[in-house]
């Protein structure tokens, strides 16, 4: 059996099961709606969202899935949750990070901090909407140990004042 295959039955509700190792697609209706209204309260400058974009890459997702496990095994003692966290990227710099999974290595960035709130987001960026491994779910940001903690589960392409 692929492993792509026991990957899928884990992946989220929402994904197009087309079983493509990587692909992303334009969100309509109410998932469009939800993921609005999230950016909409975490970025304090956001005019318009442009377009959301489900990035869908079974290889980012299954090594998330590894991780958790891994944590789990490491720390029984701890709980580790999913949280929704964000994080302002130059457009310019899209393509690479949902390639790399915003690996900070591959867009020359120090490091990367995921974000419940976004108090300002320069003109020429886009969110990445991401799902990340955490043990402090009120945590405001986090900065995760490596890239495999996280995974992208938007793209929102917006106007800002």
């Amino acid at each position: 059996m692929d492993i792509r295959t026991d990957i899928w039955r884990f992946a989220p509700a929402t994904w197009v099961r087309d079983y493509k190792s990587h692909n992303h697609y334009l969100v309509k209706g109410t998932e469009y709606q939800q993921i609005e209204y999230d950016v909409q309260r975490a970025v304090k400058n956001l005019k318009k969202v442009l377009a959301i974009w489900r990035v869908q890459n079974i290889f980012h997702y299954g090594q998330f899935l590894m991780r958790s496990q891994i944590l789990a095994r490491e720390d029984s003692v701890a709980s580790y949750y999913k949280v929704r966290r964000y994080v302002a990227i130059p457009t310019s710099l899209v393509e690479t990070a949902m390639e790399y999974n915003l690996d900070h290595r591959r867009l020359n960035m120090e490091n990367i901090e995921f974000c419940s709130h976004l108090p300002y987001v320069e003109d020429d960026h886009s969110i990445f909407v991401v799902c990340i491994l955490t043990k402090d779910v009120e945590a405001r940001c986090i900065s995760p140990y490596d890239f495999t903690e996280y995974y992208i589960d938007y793209v929102v392409d917006i106007d800002i004042f």
